[in-house]
């Protein structure tokens, strides 16, 4: 369907779609679609919203009207300085909070400099229950790292 409306992806990105700016619709169009959580973007709102509803006439869905956070992460616009954050506060609490760590000290880095863990580091035989808290705690990292918080990326590797 979007490659009828005009669009192509982005990049080597297939979530994410692009329509330039003519024919029907006056204006570019972006289209991030991820599972069911889509978030449509324009620079002009009588564009976005004539698609909008011709989106919506070919799929099922709602109109949740202004975005305020989108895959797990919370947008904080600054419309003077056009300027988006993403933030995942709300996440990265849940997850401290799950896993017993939220009354941790802060530090600057996650990792010692010159640290490197190795089997050496393990048990001889697995804690069962340890394992499956550190399988969790990597998978919820995973998602951080990747959306937002880039500086943990080397302290993730190393786990």
């Amino acid at each position: 369907w979007f490659k009828e409306q005009g669009f192509a992806t982005a990049g080597f990105e297939d979530s994410v779609w692009v329509r330039e700016a003519g024919g029907h619709y006056g204006h570019q169009l972006i289209v991030s679609a991820h599972i069911n959580d889509t978030l449509m973007v324009c620079d002009s709102i009588e564009t976005l919203q004539d698609f909008k509803k011709e989106f919506l006439t070919r799929f099922e869905g709602t109109d949740e009207g202004e975005v305020h956070t989108y895959l797990g992460c919370e947008l904080i616009r600054d419309r003077p300085n056009r300027i988006i954050v993403f933030r995942q506060a709300v996440y990265a609490r849940k997850i401290l909070q799950l896993y017993g760590a939220w009354d941790s000290p802060t530090v600057k880095t996650p990792l010692e400099a010159g640290v490197r863990l190795s089997k050496a580091d393990s048990p001889e035989v697995a804690d069962l229950v340890l394992h499956r808290s550190y399988c969790g705690i990597t998978g919820h990292l995973s998602f951080l790292v990747t959306m937002t918080r880039c500086e943990l990326a080397f302290a993730y590797a190393e786990l």
